[in-house]
């Protein structure tokens, strides 16, 4: 019927039709068909699928698809030239599919991934499918049931196997075991019975096996062994019974152990100390006995640890790993007291049903203010029934008893019609909440974890949302539940009032008619509320009245307290207290010295010690007893009220005992009228020990008394013992050596260990308190009574009487008949296992606690343990005691192989190791393989990771070997260690995030590592090729270092790499084609480069890589076509490519990706439409290419963050693409917008950002600006514009007029549109950190000097546009304004940072490559550019563009883009002026009224007498108030404002120091000590020791102190003007300027601050650390020493040779630097080089005029001797200078840095020498030639003698000193801190 010509056409167009569709790829039809045949089987009646897209359209028994369904289907194109497309993966999840599995799958020859979970298939996997070649089954949830197919072992190819929650039975067939690729298999919750196959053992490759929920039989395998690979096993009530098998510990990759409810014997706990990476560990209900090991609760990955329902005894252990959070110990028998460092923020802890020791409510777990759950249900040890169900209430009592129990569970109250009566049902307040107490009496405990669901913690609350289903049953019952109770282990309702019954969910009383009589109840409980009120308004009205509330208000609710806690008094307070030391007045005479009662003015009582002025003990004691107990508070412990120290007088002031000491009423019973009977006597005993156990395990001090006696134990009016005299106390520290070279305590009362051989641990005071129990119980002293001259003391005797069974002649005989024999046979037990020879078997004082009190049963007194010390003192010992030691030692020998420990040469080897990495702090536990301390200073800091992992299963796992370092973010210095090759072991190394320098070692080429990362360092050089040696490397990380040169093709050689990361650095050359070798590439990143050629084809070869990074990488376009081959990518990310035009590349065949973007890479065309549907794709960016076309309909659901800027698309938005919770940008585009009604302009979609600037295709400049505003005109025109950047407005002082920079409204936002025409937009998203989208406000969070103007700015990660409309048209000034505040100048990694961006105005590039820090030369300095601009349409747009260049993870991952400070815009064609005036008149008739409303009110309140203070209470105590405080740490809180970072004012060696400000007014500096540093903790006591009573203008006030938690804190007077230092030689952050008059003075000042301390002080102190960082200046520029953290005493009687140095290199008197001879020289010469640097004003470590001279001491000799000193004189000063004092202060400062001490003037000298009243002598040079001067040597040599100090400082031993009543030892604790300078407060 058509024409001829019509025809041919139709068949040319026919043809070629055919030929367009055979050129693009489509799923065969048979695959088609089969496709259809299996929905169908699976019993689906909905199904359409395209086969040109391979894209499941609908699926279902329904067309709409369940919520939470997935539905899709995989394809592979990479056939016939990309042309046909094959099936290899079905996911038909959720759906509800009632069918069956299919046999059809066969017919899809391609398919390797099968996922049906969640549906409701039956029958059994066809046993067809073991022909296939499949790599992945999942039928999760269904209900299949009959065996598991044998066949299924056919499938070798198998790595994934998921039969869980189905009702498979039978046994498994061993042709299971055949499947030995298989990686995870899955079998729980089906009805499996019999046991698991032998040939199980085969399946090497297993990571993850689950057979929970089963009924298996027989033991668990011992050929678990066998699965090495294995990260998870779960074996929850599988029916295979215990005991677990030992080898057990040969699975060293274990992350995931979870085992429950095992059948058959009790076993001890598995040992599990090669599995460090254990993150969760459930041994719940396994029979396990024993102690819970020491090393599972320090565990440095663990997060859950379940051991409930065991039969586990025991302590908790103090050390918890920090990570450790949930804790499930319920239904065992552990006992002692909670450890604090169990109960950390946001845990949940579960204790109940065991046998604690609780402190009801004072128990630390019982505390509300943590967001944490402690469940202590049934957890204690107290026989009360109510206080273990309430073991928090104070006082529990039954005010009345309940008959019935309803409970609505998890629900709201609930009323239901039962037996023709309401009945309440009472909610449990729904929620997801551990526990609930009801106000009637009940309440419910929950324990457990919900496993792998992060949403919740034990139990929670659920509810029924359809009731549609149960319609019915609501029809025949009383009541339709609504809600119920799901817990995840055990929950627990119980009553404590049901008629005496303690009863576990009971609902009513059968007995009698319950009724609770709630109305009456009700009414009485209003009528009390009624009195209750009106009598507490009657007292309050009368108090009033009588003007008792009329004194002075609190200044503080978080200051109460202070009034009388550690007060420093001066003599004439003491003396006007004690009536001048009266006679009458005096109480007592210790070997000290007098004690005197005293009466302050308040009325307080106190004791006054007054120590003896000639003793150099009581000296060493008075610092020890303040150092110690000043800020420890316990009701056992005697509180110090404060001391005194004037003249010759050490004063001690102590609260009063009535009842004098425990001795004198014992055993001075002719002075003493009180007789202590028997529970009086066993409530002192308890006392003590309750004391002693504070001391030694609850403090955060560990402390050890070591003269425990009788005369120590205060009693106060209620008899209550208090310990006192702490003189000889010593902090006990577990890494320390127990060895003491000075033995002090009291003859009798010291354990024989201790007082033989100096070995000091808590067990000596254990010792001494059994020898007081015995004292208690006889009456008698220790040491005076010897019944014959058989025994040599009281012990001697009591262990005789025990022996004969005749322990009844021990009891005092003033007790009577009316002692209870049972509490007295008690306690003498107690004493005498406490006094037992060998230390172990003693008992820790919470033990003994628990032992007095009934609690605990008490071991035999003569047990024979042989963990004791020996071998060095047998020659002490009488024969028969030596064998016994010989025997002793041997059997320590065996007990010591037992445990598995790091061999000594790589111990060695890691100390050199973090040497050469430049950590001055190391300690390591190789008992533990536990790194203890690494850094450069003892606080770690912030985020920092140091550890240290090693492999025990070597030598019957008695030898670990280390495997892996890690070393992260501690800002080491040094270099990569080449010893690192002496750990042959060794796999993993992490030096991330530090400062190391160099390269390399090539020395690494040798090891067999796994992981190298550097990341974050300043490395250099080329990449040595060596690396290509370490063929077994998997992970090789130097992104962000200063790498150069090009990439060495032996790096090809790394056949096992999977990641290869090579960012930021300053690579160059083409990629090697040897990397076509790296088949096994996961991750591939080379951005920031400056590589040059094309992206190479060999990336095809790259089959398995998931991840390829090419940002700004140097390598030019285009995309290679054979991208289309890495079909396993997720994340493809190239930006800013050079070379020629491409069009979009084929990416088909990468369903997986989740991130793509192609960023400025030229590409052409438009964008195909399957990229918009991948099924995963969450993020797509193709900003600023070539783009064109439109947006289509069919978006894909996951894709939210969508950025197209800066291309030419068009056409309509579509509405699909605005999704909830979207970040979309289409700004720079030419779409066709609908105005105000366009979707994309509605505000109603929650969550979403569309960016339209300039979007659109409309003529209308404005509308382009502002696409969603209506009618847009500018009703005026503006002149100028002032923008600070980031944050709020802000008034500047410019060219002598204030200006007002308006905020960008702060916060982080995509955009912002201000009422002055003017607004700003972003796009992009901070990759990899999901906390940030589009821009984001930054802060700078440290002190610094920039102007306000620079404190904040905006950071976007890739555009950020500030824009202004309704401009006058004209030509413009541009100011904008940079400062780098997120990185910094000091010497940590955030220095390393590096930023560079682009800078366009007006559309055209004015700045490229714009470096901040380059520009401004350094961090946090301010910088402007200037820019001349025209502006022609009314608008000015400014856009800063990040191209990919500069670091990306520095101080933090996501912390890059560009960054802009403030924006300034002035005409210059006219003065503009934009109606400031009117603003700032605005803002001063404010300012007026505000003043004038303050001084009203303060006006009022003076009238009415509220500001008239309190009046003085005494004049001879003045100044009471604020002297030495115990402050708690809420008030330290408080007055920092929660440490906040904006009050930071400096950074010490020990932790940061912050400004505060008490109520009062009076501003403080609060010092905050690390709690993990023992240094520190040693430091804390000096400081306070030595200080705290010191009184001089020029020291540093202590105000007061703060132990708590684990905070540690020193509170001090605060320092207007920072450190002498600081104003010295910061001379670009400090804007001071010291004239020479000023530092004169404070070289005078400070000079009389150490002749102080030397001479003048009672205390002779040596400081050790004078220095210009520790002299602090006040408002009034006075000097003031501080830091005594390292100061010693002088004591000239005792060797000046200290074994441990401490002090600053450079500062340090060489005597004392080498060999370690300390005098109080050693501080003038430190005080010499400050003199030098006050002149000069320089730093004497970091001025170096040329390589001759090493510092400025050198120079400065050297300009002696060549008479040209005037040189050393700061050019500051100028000519205004007193020359004549110059030239004294330096002549005084050479003869201080005299090398020879005794040269050196005393303190005093220099004062009288710089005041010019004593001639200054000829300055002597003494020794070696100069150039060899030994003062520099210890410079010179730093880093060789710090290598060398652990071999050549050894530890002096000296002789040991015993005194009858008390001794002390001499040694103060040292510090192995060798500094650099750094500034401290």
């Amino acid at each position: 019927m058509l024409p001829r010509k019509t025809v041919v056409s139709w068949v040319l167009a026919v043809c070629c039709l055919g030929l367009l569709r055979l050129s693009e790829s489509q799923v065969p039809q048979e695959e088609v068909d089969a496709l259809q045949e299996i929905v169908t089987d699976m019993g689906a009646t909905y199904w359409r699928f395209d086969a040109d897209l391979c894209e499941v359209e609908k699926i279902g028994i329904s067309p709409v698809a369940p919520s939470g369904s997935e539905g899709y289907v995989e394809c592979n194109c990479n056939y016939n030239n990309n042309t046909v497309c094959h099936v290899t993966k079905i996911v038909i999840k959720s759906y509800n599919l009632p069918g069956s599995l299919p046999p059809g799958i066969v017919k899809l020859p391609y398919l390797r991934d099968i996922d049906f979970a969640y549906n409701l298939l039956r029958g059994t996997i066809p046993k067809e499918w073991a022909s296939m070649q499949l790599n992945f089954i999942s039928v999760l949830v269904n209900r299949l049931s009959g065996e598991i197919p044998k066949e299924l072992g056919n499938i070798t190819s198998l790595t994934y196997l998921n039969l869980e929650g189905n009702q498979l039975s039978g046994a498994v067939h061993a042709d299971i075991g055949r499947l030995i690729n298989l990686k995870t298999l899955i079998l729980s919750s089906n009805q499996l019975t019999g046991q698991l196959p032998s040939s199980f053992a085969d399946l090497i490759n297993l990571s993850d096996f689950r057979i929970n929920d089963n009924n298996l039989s027989g033991r668990i395998p011992d050929f678990i062994q066998n699965w090495k690979q294995l990260t998870k096993l779960e074996m929850f009530a599988s029916g295979l019974e215990g005991p677990i098998p030992l080898n057990i510990s040969l699975l060293n990759m274990l992350t995931d152990l979870r085992i429950s409810d095992l059948k058959g014997p009790a076993q001890e706990f598995p040992v599990l100390r090669s599995t460090p990476g254990l993150v969760t560990l459930i041994l719940r209900n396994c029979k396990i006995t024993g102690e819970i090991p020491a090393y599972v609760w320090r565990l440095r990955l663990l997060q859950i640890l379940d051991v409930s329902f065991n039969r586990l005894v025991g302590k908790i252990p103090n050390h918890i790993a920090r990570n450790l959070k949930l804790v499930f110990v319920t239904g065992n028998m552990l006992n002692v007291y909670i450890p604090d460092t169990l109960l950390k923020y946001g845990s949940n802890i579960d204790l109940s049903y065991n046998n604690f020791t609780l402190q009801e409510p004072d128990e630390h777990a019982c505390q509300p203010n943590m967001n944490r759950d402690v469940n202590l249900f049934e957890g204690s040890s107290t026989s009360n029934g109510l206080q273990r169900i309430l073991p928090c209430a104070r006082d529990v009592v039954c005010p009345k008893y309940k008959c019935s129990l309803q409970v609505n569970c998890d629900e709201d109250d609930l009323t239901i019609k039962e037996r023709n009566r309401r009945v309440i049902y009472e909610g449990d307040s729904g929620g997801d909440s551990a526990a609930y107490l009801s106000g009637n009496y009940w309440g419910f405990t929950s324990t457990g974890d919900f496993l792998d669901e992060r949403n919740y913690q034990n139990s929670r609350s659920i509810n029924y949302t359809d009731f549609r289903s149960l319609r019915l049953v609501q029809s025949s019952t009383p009541y339709m539940p609504q809600g119920h109770n799901t817990i995840n282990l055990a929950i627990t309702y119980w009553s404590c009032s049901i008629e005496d019954y303690f009863v576990y969910l009971s609902f009513s009383a059968d007995f009698r008619v319950c009724s609770d009589g709630n109305k009456k109840n009700v009414t009485a409980y209003i009528i009390a509320a009624v009195l209750a009120v009106c009598v507490v308004l009657l007292v309050l009205g009368i108090l009033w009245w009588k003007g008792y509330l009329k004194g002075r208000k609190r200044v503080g609710k978080d200051f109460e307290g202070l009034e009388l806690q550690t007060v420093a008094f001066t003599l004439k307070q003491i003396r006007a207290a004690t009536n001048n030391f009266d006679a009458a007045n005096k109480i007592g005479e210790g070997g000290f010295g007098p004690v005197h009662k005293g009466l302050l003015p308040d009325g307080t009582i106190i004791a006054v010690k007054q120590l003896s002025s000639s003793s150099r003990q009581g000296i060493q004691e008075f610092l020890n007893e303040i150092g110690l107990t000043s800020c420890l508070q316990h009701p056992n412990l005697v509180k110090l009220y404060g001391c005194c120290m004037e003249g010759d007088q050490l004063v001690m002031v102590y609260e009063y005992m009535e009842n004098n000491s425990l001795a004198h009423v014992l055993f001075d019973s002719n002075k003493s009228q009180l007789m202590l009977d028997w529970p009086t006597r066993f409530q002192i005993c308890i006392g003590i020990a309750r004391g002693l156990a504070f001391l030694h395990e609850e403090s955060t001090l560990k402390i050890v008394h070591r003269d425990i006696k009788a005369t120590n134990v205060l009693l106060d009016k209620d008899l209550n013992p208090k310990i006192s005299d702490f003189g000889l106390a010593r902090l006990n520290e577990d890494e320390k050596t127990h060895i003491s070279t000075r033995v002090a305590g009291t003859i009798g009362y010291m354990a024989p260990e201790y007082a033989l051989w100096g070995y000091l641990t808590e067990k000596a005071d254990v010792y001494s308190f059994g020898v007081v129990l015995l004292e208690i119980v006889s009456g008698k002293r220790n040491n005076n009574y010897m019944p014959s001259d058989n025994f040599t003391c009281l012990l001697d005797w009591a262990n005789q009487l025990q022996e004969s069974k005749k322990m009844d002649e021990l009891v005092d005989e003033r007790l009577g008949s009316r002692a209870d024999t049972e509490e007295i046979d008690r306690v003498v037990k107690v004493a005498l296992v406490c006094t037992n020879a060998t230390p172990s078997v003693r008992p820790t004082m919470s033990e003994a606690v628990q032992m007095l009190e009934g609690k605990m049963a008490v071991g035999s007194p003569y047990n024979k343990d042989v963990r004791i010390l020996g071998s060095p003192w047998l020659k002490m010992l009488p024969g028969k005691t030596a064998v016994s030691w010989v025997l002793a030692v041997c059997c320590l020998g065996f007990l010591r192989l037992s445990e598995s420990q790091v061999p000594q040469e790589e111990v060695d080897a890691l100390q050199q190791i973090v040497t050469d990495m430049g950590a001055t702090y190391w300690r390591f536990d190789a008992d533990l393989c536990e790194v203890e301390m690494v850094g450069i200073s003892p606080a770690a800091p912030s985020g920092s990771e140091g550890y240290v992992e090693c492999n025990c299963n070597y030598n019957n796992n008695t030898v670990c070997h280390v495997t892996k370092i890690v070393i992260k973010s501690y800002n080491l210095p040094g270099i990569l260690p080449p010893g690192i090759v002496k750990l042959p072991y060794l796999r993993d190394i992490d030096f991330a995030y530090n400062l190391l320098r160099g390269t390399i070692p090539k020395e690494w080429a040798s090891m067999q590592l796994n992981f190298i990362s550097v990341l974050v360092n300043r490395l250099s050089g080329e990449i040595p090729k060596e690396l290509g040696n370490i063929t077994s490397l998997t992970y090789l990380n130097l992104e962000a270092n200063q790498f150069s040169g090009a990439v060495p093709s032996d790096i090809g050689r790394l056949i096992n790499l999977k990641t290869l990361i090579l960012s930021s650095n300053q690579l160059t050359g083409q990629l090697p084609s040897s990397f076509a070798d790296l088949i096994n590439l996961s991750d591939f990143r080379i951005n920031d480069n400056n590589l040059s050629g094309r992206i190479p084809d060999f990336i095809q070869n790259w089959k398995q890589l998931t991840k390829l990074e090419m940002f700004a990488s140097g390598l030019e376009g285009p995309i290679p076509l054979n991208i289309s081959l890495l079909n396993m990518l997720t994340d493809l990310r190239i930006s800013d490519l050079k070379g020629p035009a491409q069009e979009f590349p084929v990416l088909r065949s990468t369903p997986g990706l989740v991130t793509l973007i192609l960023r400025n890479c030229n590409i052409t065309g438009e964008i195909p439409a399957y990229v918009w549907r991948l099924r995963v794709l969450q993020m797509l960016d193709v900003s600023f290419n070539r783009l064109v076309g439109e947006i289509p309909n069919h978006i894909a659901r996951n894709l939210k963050l969508v950025f197209v800027t800066g291309n030419m698309l068009n056409g309509y938005i579509p509405d699909t693409l605005l999704k909830d919770g979207s970040n979309i940008d289409l700004s720079y585009n030419n779409f066709t917008l609908r105005g105000p009604d366009e979707p994309a302009c509605q505000s109603n979609i929650r969550n979403r950002d569309v960016n339209l600037f300039k979007g659109s295709s409309t003529s209308n400049a404005l509308q382009r600006i502002l696409p969603c505003a209506r009618d847009v005109v500018c009703p005026k025109y503006k002149c100028s514009l002032h923008v600070n950047c980031g944050g709020d407005d802000l008034t500047i002082k410019e060219s002598n007029r204030r200006v007002i920079y308006e905020g960008d409204a702060g916060g982080d936002s995509a955009a912002y549109l201000s009422g002055n025409y003017w607004g700003f937009t972003s796009t992009g998203d901070f990759l990899d950190e999901p906390n940030y989208q589009n821009s984001r406000s930054i802060r700078i969070t440290s002190t610094s000097d920039l102007s306000d103007l620079y404190s904040t700015a905006r950071l976007s990660p890739l555009s950020l546009t500030y824009f202004h409309y309704c401009l006058e048209n004209g030509n413009y000034n541009v100011s904008l304004h940079f400062a780098e505040i997120l990185f910094t100048n000091d010497s940590t990694y955030n220095s390393l940072g590096r930023r560079t961006f682009d800078i366009h105005i007006q559309e055209k590039l004015v700045l490229e490559g714009f470096n901040i820090e380059e520009e401004a030369r350094g961090a946090r300095k301010p910088v402007v550019r200037y820019f001349h601009v025209t502006v022609t349409d009314s608008s000015l747009e400014i856009r800063f563009y990040w191209a990919g260049r500069g670091t990306t993870r520095i101080p933090n991952r996501g912390d890059y883009g560009s960054l802009i400070s403030a924006i300034s815009v002035n005409p210059n064609f006219r003065v503009c002026s934009d109606g400031n005036k009117k603003n700032v008149t605005a803002y001063i008739i404010a300012a007026v009224l505000a003043v004038c409303v303050v001084l009203l009110i303060l006006g009022i309140l003076w009238w009415k007498g509220y500001l008239k203070g309190r009046k003085r209470v005494g004049k001879d105590f003045e100044g009471l108030e604020l002297q030495t405080v115990a402050f708690t740490l809420k008030q330290i809180r408080a007055a920092t404002n929660n440490f906040d970072a904006a009050n930071k004012i400096g950074e010490g060696g020990f932790g940061p120091v912050y400004k505060g400000l008490l109520p009062d007014g009076t501003i403080i500096a609060v010092k905050q000590l690390s709690s993990r540093s023992r240094q520190g903790n040693r430091e804390f006591l000096n400081e306070i020791g030595m200080i705290s009573c010191l009184q001089h203008p020029n020291l540093v006030k202590l105000y007061g102190c703060c132990i708590e938690g684990d905070q540690l804190l020193v509170v001090y007077e605060y320092m207007e003007n920072n450190s002498l230092a600081h104003v010295l030689f910061d001379s670009n952050e400090n804007q001071l300027m010291l004239d020479w008059a000023t530092r004169f003075q404070i070289c005078i000042g400070i000079a009389r601050g150490l002749a102080f301390l030397h001479e003048e002080s009672r205390l002779k102190i040596v400081h050790r650390d004078i220095k210009a960082t520790n002299v602090l200046l006040d408002k009034d520029l006075n000097p003031k020493i501080s830091d005594f953290g390292l100061a010693r005493l002088n004591e000239d009687e005792k060797t000046h040779i200290s074994t441990k140095i401490a002090g600053t290199i450079g500062y340090m008197a060489p005597e004392y630097a080498l060999w370690g001879y300390l005098t109080d020289k050693a501080d003038v010469y430190s005080f010499g080089v400050v003199l030098l640097e006050i002149v000069s004003g320089k730093s004497n470590n970091n001025y170096m005029p040329s390589h001759n001279f090493i510092c400025l001491l050198d120079w400065a000799n050297h300009l002696q001797e060549s008479k040209k000193i005037d040189e050393l004189v700061d050019e500051r000063l100028g000519s205004r200078a007193d020359t004549e004092e110059i030239d004294r202060v330096v002549k005084v400062a050479l003869l201080c840095t005299n090398a020879t001490p005794s040269v050196r003037p005393t303190m005093s000298e220099v004062v009288q020498m710089l005041e010019g009243k004593m001639v200054i002598p000829d300055i002597i040079t003494v020794g070696s030639p100069y150039n060899n001067d030994v003062r520099f040597k210890a410079v010179k040599d730093f880093h060789q003698e710090r290598r060398n100090q652990s071999a050549n400082w050894s530890q002096s031993q000296n002789s040991t000193t015993i005194r009858t009543d008390a001794g002390f030892s001499s040694s103060t604790s040292g510090f192995n801190e060798i500094s650099r300078d750094s500034i401290s407060y």
